[in-house]
């Protein structure tokens, strides 16, 4: 049942990330609509620093990480885990703020 929760293995990744506390929101700005993030993310002792551009329907226009599965695919397969997890934490701050 527990693999059932993710859609794939990034995603499996990314939720992890964010229970061990290893993800820093390092930079939020929201120009004409597009969200820019910025931030870092421990992973196995290395640090990545992944960025990412959401439009006003949520999607990733534009996004970048220091990861190998980035290097490779770049999005063409899907965001990283990486910038997958600043997403959610971003989004998980952002709640936070408004309660």
């Amino acid at each position: 049942m527990e693999r059932l929760r993710f859609a794939n293995e990034r995603e499996e990744s990314a939720n992890r990330f964010l229970q061990e506390n290893a993800v820093e929101v390092n930079y939020v700005n929201d120009i004409n609509g597009v969200l820019s993030i910025e931030g870092s993310v421990r992973d196995r002792g290395r640090i990545f620093s992944p960025s990412l551009s959401v439009d006003r329907d949520e999607r990733i226009i534009e996004a970048q990480c220091n990861c190998n599965w980035y290097q490779q695919n770049k999005l063409y397969q899907g965001p990283c885990e990486h910038i997958l997890a600043l997403r959610m934490q971003q989004a998980r701050q952002n709640l936070e703020f408004r309660i």
